[in-house]
């Protein structure tokens, strides 16, 4: 018999580490890569709005743009907590399956 918390533990755990590794874990290549795709994407978001507050501070750009930054900033937050969520939840679930 297959210990089968084992398999789906490490996958979770893969996936907590960066969100679609335990998806490459259990075989399902192509939604790891695409989930690893869209996290970077967030990140890069992140990063995009951080040095947009940094202009904003540093050279006194106009108040849009320090809300800008900051939505960018939000918008890369939540989309990074919720890709990483469903990723952790999916490869719990689908490494039972295996």
């Amino acid at each position: 018999m297959k210990n089968e918390t084992n398999h789906s533990g490490t996958a979770a755990i893969l996936s907590f580490l960066f969100c679609g590794l335990g998806q490459l874990y259990n075989g399902h290549i192509v939604k790891g890569l695409t989930i690893i795709f869209f996290t970077c994407l967030s990140l890069m978001a992140n990063v995009f709005g951080a040095v947009m507050l940094y202009m904003y501070f540093k050279s006194g750009l106009p108040f849009t743009v320090l809300w800008s930054g900051i939505g960018i900033v939000a918008v890369g937050l939540l989309s990074i907590a919720l890709i990483g969520v469903y990723s952790i939840v999916d490869a719990y679930k689908h490494g039972k399956k295996e």
